[in-house]
């Protein structure tokens, strides 16, 4: 029982773990922007109102994680056909 519990609690780390990277390259940032820090507490907040999921929950993660950035002023880079 506690060997089970224990493989639980490390799955459930690495779970937590995946997620969003938010790359500084596919954004443009306002004068006196943070990257690191604006980039992390994004990715977090988007993750913490989230949780955890499948590939669906990955996708909403990252759009507002991105809906974040924008909020900051940041402005998305267009891909490169």
């Amino acid at each position: 029982m506690k060997r089970s519990l224990h493989a639980l609690q490390v799955s459930a780390v690495f779970l937590a773990g995946c997620g969003v990277t938010l790359s500084q390259s596919d954004w443009r940032a306002p004068e006196g922007s943070n990257w690191a820090k604006d980039s992390y507490e994004c990715e977090r907040n988007a993750r913490l109102s989230v949780g955890s999921g499948g590939r669906e929950t990955f996708r909403v993660v990252r759009s507002l994680a991105e809906q974040c950035m924008v909020a900051r002023g940041y402005s998305k880079v267009p891909a490169k056909p």
